[in-house]
Order: C-alpha cells, then structure tokens, then sequence
C-alpha cells in the first residue's frame, strides 16, 4: 500500500483540558528527558492524576524505570506511577497496555488518555495504540518538544530529516500490516 503520509503530517497535538491518564511511551535520550518532562508537567498541572510509563531495557535499565525515576525526583508521588517494562517496541507498548488497561484496579475507569511521546514520534504511535487499545477509549496527542525534531524545525537539522525519513518509512510499513490513519 503506497502511503500519501506527508512529513507535516507525523506532528500530531490535541488541546485539552484534562485527561484520566498519560501513556508515556519509552525512548533512548535525549527523548526520554523531553518525554517524562512533558508528562511530570501534565500532572503537576492537575491535566492527568496518573502516569503509566512505558519502556523496554537499555543498558541493564528499562526506560520505564529511568523515567519513573526522574518523575520521582521530581516530586511525583509513586502512588500516581504504574510502569510496564516488558516490552521491546512500540507495538508490545500497546499490546501490554491494552493488557494492563484491563486489568490493574488501578486503571480501571480510564476513559480518556493523553499519550505522550516526540512530536515526531506522534503519528506512528497513535496508529499503533489505536490499533491495539478498545475503540471506546478516547486518545489525545500531547507531543513533548526537543530543538530540531518539531513540526516547525526538523527541517534545519540532519538528525531531524533522518528522523521524519525514517517514521515515514514505519507508517508505510505500518499500513502494509493494516494499520489504519487517524
């Protein structure tokens, strides 16, 4: 299936008031840092009461525990913190969340999510959770920023170009494997 996935179009951002969770999807850094920091603001604000964090192994660490712990460090309570950290890519995310969204008491009620990833990221991990996660639940684009990798700036860095290259070559593939556009 050929994809008329456009760069511009991988920028996703919803304005909303609030939310009943933030999926925080797991990266290596620097997006990591930009992610959890993303995330710690929407609970510090009151948008979101809980945070599930996910992320796989790097370095003898998950992601989903080193971005546990810097919201710790930052003063989130752990009783606002569920973590996943068995999975190795985006889709396991979405399958383990899926998994986890209906069974934790915790997360049980959870109707509306804000996920949280690079803004760069957005698109292809929307397509996934939206694959993966019940219809009923409404999701919402809430992009953490980093210089060179936004909607307004990729343009001006190598990293940045590679980076958009690469995400549309994930959504084609995506697509051949039935995934769906928002």
């Amino acid at each position: 299936m050929e994809s008329n996935v456009s760069p511009q179009d991988l920028f996703r951002s919803d304005d909303f008031e609030s939310t009943d969770l933030a999926i925080v999807l797991g990266s290596g850094d620097p997006f990591l840092r930009h992610r959890i920091d993303t995330a710690v603001t929407l609970i510090k604000a009151n948008r979101v009461p809980r945070l599930l964090l996910l992320g796989k192994e790097l370095e003898g660490c998950t992601e989903a525990d080193r971005m546990r712990s810097i919201a710790l460090d930052a003063g989130v309570p752990c009783t606002q913190i569920t973590v996943e950290k068995r999975s190795s890519d985006t889709v396991e995310n979405a399958e383990n969340c899926c998994h986890m969204l209906r069974t934790l008491p915790e997360l049980q009620g959870v109707r509306t999510i804000a996920l949280v990833t690079s803004a760069w990221h957005m698109l292809r991990g929307l397509m996934i959770m939206r694959h993966h996660l019940p219809a009923e639940l409404t999701l919402l684009c809430h992009p953490a920023m980093a210089p060179g990798f936004n909607s307004d700036d990729w343009r001006s860095t190598k990293l940045g170009n590679l980076r958009v290259r690469k995400e549309l070559e994930y959504i084609g593939r995506l697509l051949n494997d039935e995934y769906r556009l928002p």
